[in-house]
C-alpha cells in the first residue's frame, strides 16, 4: 500500500506540474468560462498522456490496481 500510494503521489504531482490550470496557493484561480470550456480538451489530453507514462507501474501494484477498479 505505501508503494502503491508513492506512487499514486507521483502521478499526481507530474500531472499537476505540466498542468495548465493555475492555481494562487491553495484556491484555484478562476478563469473566463470560454477560456475554461477551451482548456478542458487540453487538460484531458495532458492528463491521457501523463497517465500513459505511468500506466504499466499503476498496473503493476495491487494497491493500485484495486484503487483503479474502483473507480
Amino acid at each position: 500500500m505505501e508503494e502503491g500510494a508513492r506512487l499514486v503521489e507521483e502521478f499526481m504531482e507530474s500531472w499537476m506540474k505540466g498542468s495548465r490550470s493555475t492555481t494562487d496557493g491553495e484556491d484555484a484561480v478562476m478563469e473566463d468560462a470560454n477560456a475554461v470550456g477551451a482548456n478542458d480538451a487540453a487538460e484531458m489530453k495532458h492528463l491521457q498522456e501523463c497517465y500513459e507514462r505511468y500506466r504499466s507501474r499503476l498496473e503493476a501494484n495491487p494497491w493500485c490496481r484495486e484503487v483503479m477498479q474502483s473507480l
